[in-house]
């Protein structure tokens, strides 16, 4: 008898315990970890930091995404650890948009001469 009674509700067990929820999309949410200091120590500056985002992110994220503060640590290729602040900016968004991602990381890394941005992706589903 317990055995009958658990297989009957197991599908409603699973059910309960499904990801998704009325009117949700698959996505991707991704992290992208911008350092602001330059090699030699300088920090780059909220200025430059803004004119990046208007520029080189919002245009091609248009629809949205989350920017924040953060105290970041990173070991340079040389081996020296570098605690530095940083700008976490969370993206949502269709897996068609790798080409942009790769766009805006390439583009930092070459205008404020960084080693790496850190690049986090992973699934999500989504619901506005």
């Amino acid at each position: 008898m317990k055995h009958t009674l658990f297989f009957a509700l197991l599908p409603l067990l699973l059910f309960a315990c499904q990801s998704s929820f009325s009117g949700s999309q698959p996505m991707l949410r991704t992290e992208l970890y911008f350092g602001l200091t330059w090699p030699d120590g300088r920090l780059i500056t909220q200025t430059q930091w803004q004119t990046f985002l208007d520029t080189c992110i919002s245009p091609r994220f248009p629809a949205g995404l989350s920017v924040l503060s953060a105290q970041g640590q990173w070991q340079m290729e040389d081996g020296e650890v570098v605690q530095e602040g940083s700008r976490l900016v969370v993206l949502l968004h269709d897996p068609s948009r790798k080409a942009a991602l790769d766009t805006i990381v390439d583009a930092y890394k070459a205008r404020f001469n960084q080693e790496a941005v850190l690049r986090v992706s992973s699934r999500a589903r989504v619901g506005f």
